[in-house]
């Protein structure tokens, strides 16, 4: 067996033991931050010296695997510490939106909550059409995905910068790929075609000045992947931009043009794409909800300002409001000019220091639910002190959820305070690689972009999502410095281009397969909707719900969730809590007569095990539209 062979095994290995920890035994909560930085740690020391393939099926395999290990966390406990999916499978929020409007693409209607971002849920919808209506094997699939991107990811900066940079790049990557796997999420749409760019912006950048045409090739390919990922799942949208004025500064004088002139052909190509799908599919406006993110910025509070300030605006149809709340933002501004300097200035602050901002998907910790409750904090130090304070937490999250949120924090800290020495680092030694100034120019986009995601209204680890192994390569060439300047040599020829192919190809598919799935809809049986309905079950999203099982979703890791929950969506917990007992079956279904998704619950008859299709049923709406109760319609409903 050769060096190579043994070392694959060995890292593959390690990450197998972990996954089976964290998704089987349960030894390690989901957001661990203690052992797993030792594990990726011991990946990249196993790889240590590895090139080309070598390196990257091993650090592919191991993301895939790590991934797994946390999905099958969710679909074994029924819970990821929070409330993201009820039950381990069932979204709500906006989620629930991306799963009814994937179903109703499948059956040609216009998307109703998925029309501001609509890419990620077509392409669910197109893959549900294609692959038996199972949403497990959609989710699956996104998780082999945002598995490989992390491995992909390790993979690039490694080759050019070494295990130190590796690891930052795989540490932070990794802690994103957790915080949104087995979620139905435009997060996990917008990662992989980010991390492929990431791939190929590096390899541009080594590449333009001995092989320009190549380069020019990969910066394309790249600023496509990457303005489709952002349109996916908005985020800074200035670093496109950026990029476009990167090649314009460095790329060799003959070679400028032609780069810079394909990197703004690939975003304009990437916005006629989603601006032809939003038209054919999309009920309102793209990116709707950005302009009253734009209002509470300016003003220090959340989106809903606009309600508050103007109810008149709110009034209007959906498709004139967001022209009327940019217009009203542009009076407030022209009324206050400080506005103008004040809300960036704090969006700007928030992005590093705020909960929400930079790498704040580090700090992803159930365990702060000891802290929540601002009163119930403010009584505790008042009677006793910090003392009583820290006995409360660790009486709430054992000395090990204390420690686990410690490591968080110093983590996350630490990542944050190394970009912005990172930054610093990289100013001084931009003549040493092109690496330096990319990471630069993209960070500018980022930094650029702050006034339109600020941290007290959108989440960081959400707006950072396409964008965020370019920011990780900041600290990533600050940990490698201690090599020295970084080797100028390009990378392997016919790797950037088939890297460049792959790009084309996937989203070629992707829109291939979107394309199909709208021209040839499913058909919806007609049904008596005022008496019944027809629903369509999906039998992998669904479980017979008990009080306490060993494996799976249960009643007492739903109420756990659902404390939680009922503090942000109290008609949801309330509807959920009235239906939710042993015996009882949870399952997903779309409704052909409402044309929606909804969480049902019903007895076994009403919603049968291993049955896929269509069903006749009686429904009871409850407080929360989104949740039913099921029966046949030979059934009586409860009261």
């Amino acid at each position: 067996m050769t060096r190579e062979s043994r070392a694959a095994i060995g890292a593959i290995g390690v990450a197998a033991a972990y996954a089976t920890l964290l998704g089987v035994a349960h030894l390690v909560p989901r957001y661990d931050c203690l052992v797993f930085p030792f594990v990726a740690w011991l990946v990249l020391r196993l790889l240590r010296g590895l090139r080309g393939r070598h390196l990257a099926l091993p650090l592919v395999a191991v993301g895939v695997i790590l991934a797994a290990g946390v999905v099958t966390h969710l679909w074994t406990t029924g819970h990821e510490g929070r409330t993201a999916a009820l039950l381990g499978f069932a979204p709500y929020s906006d989620a629930a939106g991306y799963y009814s409007d994937a179903h109703r693409l499948v059956h040609g209607l216009k998307f109703e909550s998925s029309s501001k971002r609509p890419l990620y849920p077509a392409l669910f919808g197109a893959l549900l059409r294609f692959l038996g209506r199972d949403s497990r094997v959609v989710i699956g699939l996104f998780t082999l995905l945002g598995g490989a991107s992390v491995g992909y990811a390790t993979y690039e900066t490694t080759r050019a910068h070494g295990e130190r940079a590796g690891l930052v790049v795989f540490l932070v990557t990794a802690f994103w790929e957790r915080r949104y796997a087995g979620f139905i999420a435009t997060e996990n749409g917008g990662f992989p075609l980010g991390i492929l760019a990431f791939g190929l912006l590096l390899r541009a950048a080594e590449a333009k000045d001995e092989r320009p045409r190549e380069a020019e090739i990969a910066l394309g390919a790249a600023t496509l992947a990457l303005s489709m990922g952002l349109l996916a799942r908005a985020g800074p949208m200035f670093v496109p931009p950026m990029i476009v004025l990167w090649a314009l500064w460095a790329f060799p004088k003959g070679a400028r043009a032609r780069a810079a002139g394909l990197a703004v052909l690939a975003g304009v190509v990437a916005a006629v794409l989603n601006t032809l799908l939003t038209r054919r599919i999309a009920g309102g406006a793209l990116f709707g909800d950005f302009p009253p993110i734009l209002y509470g910025m300016l003003h220090g509070e959340d989106f809903t300002e606009i309600k508050i300030r103007h109810p008149e605006i709110d009034a209007l149809p959906p498709e004139v409001r967001p022209g009327a709340v940019l217009r009203q933002a542009w009076a407030d501004v022209v009324a206050q000019p400080s506005l103008a300097v004040t809300g960036p200035g704090r969006a700007l602050l928030h992005f590093f220091v705020g909960p929400h901002g930079l790498f704040s998907f580090v700090w992803t910790n159930p365990d702060d639910k000891a802290l929540e409750d601002g009163a119930v904090v403010r009584a505790i130090l008042d009677k006793g002190g910090a003392r009583a304070l820290l006995a409360h937490v660790v009486g709430m999250i054992g000395l090990r959820g204390l420690a686990n949120a410690i490591a968080m924090g110093a983590l996350g800290g630490a990542f944050v305070l190394s970009f912005l020495v990172g930054l610093a680092h990289a100013v001084r030694a931009r003549k040493n690689h092109a690496h330096y100034t990319l990471a630069l120019a993209c960070t500018g986009g980022v930094l650029l972009s702050t006034p339109f995601t600020p941290g007290w209204i959108t989440e960081g680890c959400q707006v950072q999502t396409t964008t965020i192994a370019l920011l990780a390569l900041v600290p990533a060439l600050l940990a490698a410095r201690a090599r020295g300047a970084p080797r100028p040599r390009p990378p392997e020829p016919i790797v950037t281009r088939r890297l460049s192919a792959l790009a084309l190809a996937s989203i070629g598919l992707a829109t291939f397969l979107v394309a199909v799935a709208i021209a040839w809809p499913q058909p919806t049986p007609a049904a008596p909707c005022a008496e019944r309905t027809k629903l369509h079950l999906d039998p992998s999203m669904r479980v017979e719900l008990a009080q306490r099982r060993t494996l799976g979703p249960d009643l007492d890791s739903l109420s756990a969730n659902l404390a939680y929950l009922g503090r942000r969506n109290p008609e949801l917990a309330r509807s959920v809590t009235a239906l939710a007992r042993p015996g009882v079956v949870a399952e997903l279904v779309y409704d052909g007569c409402d044309g929606r998704g909804h969480l049902a619950f019903g007895p076994p008859d009403a919603l049968p095990a291993g049955e896929g299709g269509w069903v006749d049923a009686l429904v009871e709406e409850q407080v929360e539209p989104y949740v039913m109760w099921v029966a046949r319609p030979a059934a009586t409903p409860p009261p």
